[in-house]
């Protein structure tokens, strides 16, 4: 139609107005007027026979509409859909209950054969090596024993528990709960080598001659003869806190070494590196006296201690709880209902027990 316009226009016509009636005629041609009663019965025709549809349609149209509101309203703000629906509302579970129960006792496992330490016969644990002190919860490596063949020896801590046992060289080794210590009956070579998992505090009898290692998964700590705590229960939670002398840390891999002086913490990053800052020592070492002993600890860390020695799981419904800090000391030996009553005094928080948890509210 368009072309047909433009050849009528080209054409021999010279006067105006003979252009203009010619321009008129062929547009209403090509673009008529429509009849507007008959449109608009048409259209009331329609929408009565499509009424239902209609409603669907605009429904769908409004919540179509929500959610576009609410997309743009995330972009605007920098969201994401994940962590506003999830994280920021989700109860944060800080520590897990193992579902056993305080009735879990001290474990020395000897080459194939395994012995509940206390209540044991002294047979079974003289076969070992050991001799036990059940009134201070102990076993002890005689130096001079004549055992004939050379036997490595786990012990195990359960949660809500401590033990010390004194190595065949008489260093003293004091465990954490949920802690497993591996070591031979009487200590051969040029070098004494344990391995440690979770925490334990040593007290290194002194030899020159026959350096002190203990080995964890995340770290290595060499020394002569020195008091030293070690906390090694995950990676993200690896440390060596020195009281006395001297030691020497080093990543799994040998590539990167401190030595570190008392009062010093040593702590393994996620790059396999050390920080190395001073502490208050009786944070790291008030455990193996009976004590909860915590000086600017973030809330997390507190109640995580707690679950692992009352064998509690701990559920934090107050995410912005989680980072803050405070002092704090309890006996270790009182209950756990006890040291909640001590933390929500503090008015930081409010906590409940329900359900073998710690709810923070």
């Amino acid at each position: 139609m368009k072309d047909e316009i433009n050849n009528q226009l080209n054409s021999d016509v010279d006067n105006t107005w003979q252009k203009v009636v010619i321009r008129d005629y062929f547009l209403k041609k090509a673009y008529p007027q429509p009849d507007v009663l008959t449109e608009l019965k048409a259209f009331r025709k329609k929408q009565q026979s499509r009424r239902k549809t209609k409603v669907v349609f605009v429904s769908f149209g409004f919540l179509s509409g929500i959610v576009a509101a609410l997309l743009i309203l995330l972009f605007l703000h920098n969201w994401d859909l994940t962590s506003f629906f999830s994280s920021e509302n989700r109860p944060l579970v800080a520590f897990q209950t193992r579902g056993g129960n305080s009735a879990d006792e001290v474990t020395l496992q000897s080459g194939s054969a395994a012995v509940t330490v206390v209540g044991s016969s002294v047979s079974k644990l003289a076969q070992a090596g050991a001799l036990l002190n059940a009134k201070e919860k102990k076993i002890v490596y005689a130096g001079n024993q004549n055992t004939a063949k050379v036997m490595m020896q786990t012990l195990s801590v359960p949660r809500c528990k401590t033990f010390k046992v004194v190595l065949s060289d008489g260093t003293e080794v004091w465990m954490n709960a949920q802690s497993q210590l591996c070591y031979p009956n009487r200590f051969t070579g040029k070098q004494r080598i344990v391995q440690l998992q979770g925490e334990a505090y040593f007290k290194v009898a002194h030899n020159v001659k026959c350096p002190f290692i203990v080995k964890t998964n995340q770290l290595q700590t060499r020394v002569l003869g020195t008091e030293f705590n070690l906390r090694s229960y995950s990676a993200i939670d690896a440390h060596v806190t020195l009281l006395k002398g001297s030691v020497e840390v080093s990543n799994a891999l040998g590539t990167n070494k401190r030595k570190i002086k008392p009062g010093e913490d040593a702590q393994l990053t996620s790059n396999h590196s050390f920080v190395v800052k001073q502490v208050d020592t009786e944070e790291y070492s008030m455990w193996k006296d009976g004590y909860f002993y915590f000086d600017n600890v973030s809330f997390i860390e507190i109640t995580q201690e707690l679950g692992r020695w009352y064998d509690v799981g701990v559920v934090f419904n107050n995410r912005k709880a989680a980072d803050t800090k405070l002092f704090f000391v309890a006996d270790r030996h009182g209950s756990l209902q006890e040291a909640v009553d001590m933390l929500n005094k503090i008015k930081k928080v409010h906590i409940y027990l329900r359900n073998n948890q710690m709810i923070i509210e």
